[in-house]
């Protein structure tokens, strides 16, 4: 009777194996696996060689879920074998928890983008997955098993395997580890650690995080500072603005008023010239009487000053202006 372990399992991830090359998950084709989830023990299938002998497929995968970072699914053992039995039974013990894929590769990439820091091959970013399989001790967490051109041709994981993925080249940046210069003091200070020991301190991810950090809130610091200076240099602009229109005015009234002296004085003038002797004064110039009327004392001084806006003043209150 098929038995069915209530635990799901990690058929593969996006992580490094021990071979330097891993297998992206999103590139992965699972149609035709779906329509046939078989489930061998240590990639073994019969296949008529000393290696394989007669081994069987043990089960079949079910509940299969793919996300872009893991493809996960739950076991089912057949059960029909002693083989199919006896890994059951360890898998349940406990002593077997490690799958591994099988899966023929379609493409390779270099591309940085698709590295991990210490990868010594390239990624396989386009596969076929062909099976599933329960192992004893796997390469790591997601040990595979590559197929060749032939779908019942299986290559030797130990040997073999690696000749189907390009390796990278040896100046690959990705193994170049980082390190500063004495001349960048400020980002020396910033990461505690001595001009002196620049050339052979090696930047950690924490240390570039950090920087990382740092930059993004310098730059956001930025962006206030000069959204600042602009409503800043808005405002004086304006205050500039309404200083110019405000001088431009005491400019226009200061004309006007010397407009106004320049004819208050040819006024003045005018009244020097036409001034006539008062008929209350005798042909000596003394008056005929103790008392002279406002307009000839305000003419007699007009006729003896050139203090202009005293004069101005005075025809202004006896009337005699506009």
């Amino acid at each position: 009777m098929a038995k069915k372990i209530d635990k799901r399992f990690v058929l593969t991830d996006n992580s490094l194996n021990s071979y330097g090359y891993r297998v992206i998950t999103s590139g992965g084709r699972l149609e035709r696996f779906k329509k046939n989830p078989v489930m061998l023990w240590m990639h073994f299938r019969d296949e008529g060689n000393q290696y394989w002998g007669e081994s069987k497929p043990i089960g079949h995968w079910e509940d299969i879920e793919v996300t872009d970072e893991s493809i996960t699914a739950v076991p089912v053992f057949d059960c029909v074998d002693d083989l199919s039995k006896l890994v059951c039974a360890k898998v349940e013990a406990g002593t077997i928890s490690a799958t591994s894929i099988g899966l023929v590769v379609i493409s390779t990439s270099k591309n940085e983008k698709d590295l991990l820091p210490g990868q010594t091959r390239e990624s396989v970013t386009e596969w076929e997955l062909m099976e599933a399989s329960f192992v004893d001790i796997p390469a790591n967490a997601n040990a595979v098993r590559l197929y060749g051109p032939s779908d019942n041709v299986l290559a030797l994981s130990l040997k073999n395997d690696v000749n189907y993925i390009p390796s990278l080249p040896t100046s690959n940046p990705q193994k170049q580890p980082m390190k500063l210069k004495e001349t960048l003091s400020a980002v020396l200070a910033f990461l505690g650690i001595p001009k002196d020991k620049a050339q052979e301190t090696e930047l950690t991810d924490e240390q570039l995080l950090s920087l990382d950090g740092e930059m993004a809130r310098l730059r956001s610091e930025l962006e206030t500072k000069t959204t600042e200076l602009a409503s800043k240099t808005k405002e004086l602009s304006d205050v500039i603005a309404s200083h110019a229109t405000a001088l431009a005015s005491k400019d226009s009234e200061i004309a006007s008023l010397k407009t106004s002296e320049s004819a208050l004085k040819q006024q003045v003038e005018n009244l020097k010239k036409s001034a006539v002797p008062s008929p209350d004064l005798n042909p000596a110039g003394d008056p005929a009487d103790e008392t002279l009327s406002d307009v000839d004392k305000f003419l007699q001084a007009a006729a003896n000053t050139d203090d202009y806006a005293s004069i101005i003043a005075g025809a202004d209150k006896l009337g005699m202006l506009d």
